[in-house]
C-alpha cells in the first residue's frame, strides 16, 4: 500500500531533471537571452556599434543598412535599450554611437 501511493504522485509529474531543458533550443526571434542579457537584436547592434574604428562612432543610417534583415524600428528599440543601460552613447549628434566598451 505504501509503495502505491509513493508512486502515484511521480506518474503525473513532468521528471525534474533538467528542468527548463525544453526551451533551451529555442532562438525564434529576439527572444533568445544570451549570457550577456542582451536580445539578438541588442547584441547585433552593439556587436557593429564596437567594429566601428571612425571616432565619431557608427551613424545610424549604417546601422539600419547593415541590419536589413531587422525593421527600422527594432534597430531604433535595441539603440535606445544600449543607450539607457550604458553600453553605448551618442558621440557628435543623436545619431553617431559608440560603446561604452574599451576595445
Amino acid at each position: 500500500m505504501l509503495s502505491k501511493s509513493n508512486s502515484q504522485p511521480s506518474a503525473g509529474k513532468a521528471p525534474i531533471s533538467n528542468p527548463g531543458m525544453g526551451e533551451a533550443g529555442d532562438f525564434g526571434g529576439n527572444n533568445f537571452i544570451p549570457a550577456n542579457g542582451l536580445t539578438v537584436a541588442e547584441n547585433q547592434v552593439l556587436n557593429l556599434i564596437k567594429a566601428c574604428l571612425r571616432p565619431e562612432g557608427l551613424n545610424f543610417q549604417d546601422l539600419k543598412n547593415q541590419l536589413q534583415h531587422m525593421s527600422v524600428a527594432s534597430v531604433k528599440l535595441a539603440v535606445d535599450f544600449l543607450s539607457n543601460e550604458g553600453h553605448i552613447y551618442s558621440t557628435v549628434d543623436d545619431d553617431h554611437f559608440k560603446s561604452t566598451d574599451a576595445e
